[in-house]
């Protein structure tokens, strides 16, 4: 048993066709009636910036933010209610530094995994605004 189920979703095509069918199955596995705090989805890997794509029904290579696009989807599924879980306002942008995440110490690389974990810049601040987010949630 946990006490949040925690959904880590990259804003993509893939991830947002899995996203409600794996949401569907948690669900039903949630007898327990204790399971009050809904799934929480935390959009991991976003790239705010627009790319060069092609454009499907345009014919033509343009600019186009596949991520902002599929964000508004992901955002939009909750307001069904069917099943219910919740989006965090957090959301964990695309960086280097994230396989590292776990196993930084001081800005160095540590031979295990820890919590104690110190960033510079928007990377150390997502990730303690993540925290402070979940323990809300856990609250």
């Amino acid at each position: 048993m946990a006490d949040l189920v925690l959904v880590p979703t990259i804003p993509d095509a893939p991830s947002f066709l899995g996203l409600d069918a794996f949401l569907r199955s948690v669900h039903q596995e949630m007898t327990n009636k204790k399971a009050h705090i809904p799934p929480h989805v935390l959009i991991t890997r976003y790239a705010p910036a627009t790319m060069m794509a092609w454009l499907q029904g345009k014919g033509k290579r343009g600019k186009t933010n596949h991520h902002r696009e599929y964000l508004e989807k992901i955002n939009e599924l909750p307001k069904k209610g069917d099943p219910a879980f919740e989006v965090l306002k957090t959301k964990m942008l695309e960086t280097p530094l994230m396989p590292h995440a776990m196993s930084l110490v001081d800005g160095k690389l540590g031979t295990e995994p820890t919590f104690a974990f110190k960033y510079p810049g928007k990377f150390g601040k997502d990730l303690s605004t993540l925290a402070d987010e979940i323990m809300e949630v856990l609250i």
